[in-house]
């Protein structure tokens, strides 16, 4: 066979072509790569927006962190339930369930999780609730409630002595063990015994 037969069975090996291809797939790469960077960067931004925003909305600005405290009745409630549901749960590796406080005690069981407490660190200055009184519980033995809950009014009370009652008020000095009045408290009632406040004077 001649060498010009030979070279017409040869096939030229589509190099521009492939070289085409693989210029294309890099550039479509590089597109991809820059998509996900822009849509990472989206995302990150919106995060921060969002965390910049929720920390000026519940940040120290309107109170004061290091003392006074106004709880969000809501979120204490749900924070509540959700660790009442994991007490509850079985088969938890790690998990040792603690007791309720004095302070929880009173706020969701006592009181239903339906006021606002105010407190400094442990001690309770003021218990509020809304204007709607369908959502208020009956007060029918303030003593009574005083008496359970007196050492979070002030750890250092042990007695209490009621000196003045009427149909919307009652109003308590606190005793320390040697009969020393430490502090008075007032329980406010609307006009069907149900409770509307009870603070620190």
């Amino acid at each position: 066979m001649s060498k010009q037969g030979k070279d017409s069975n040869i096939l030229e090996f589509p190099s521009n072509r492939m070289i085409r291809q693989k210029s294309m797939q890099r550039s479509q790469e590089k597109k991809a790569v820059l998509g996900l960077s822009v849509l990472g960067l989206f995302i990150f931004t919106v995060a921060a927006n969002q965390w910049i925003a929720d920390f000026n909305k519940f940040g120290a600005g309107s109170r004061n962190v290091a003392s006074i405290q106004l709880d969000n009745k809501q979120a204490i409630l749900k924070e509540h339930l959700l660790a009442k549901e994991i007490a509850t749960q079985e088969n938890i590796v790690g998990f040792k369930s603690q007791e309720p406080s004095l302070k929880d005690e009173m706020i969701f069981s006592s009181l239903e999780g339906k006021y606002r407490v105010k407190s400094d660190q442990q001690r309770v200055l003021a218990v509020q609730s809304d204007d709607d009184s369908e959502s208020r519980i009956e007060m029918a033995d303030g003593e009574r409630f005083v008496k359970k809950y007196i050492s979070l009014f002030n750890e250092k009370a042990v007695h209490f002595k009621l000196t003045n009652r009427s149909e919307a008020t009652e109003v308590y000095e606190l005793l320390d063990q040697k009969g020393v009045v430490i502090d008075r408290l007032q329980l406010d009632k609307d006009s069907a015994g149900k409770l509307t406040q009870l603070k620190v004077l």
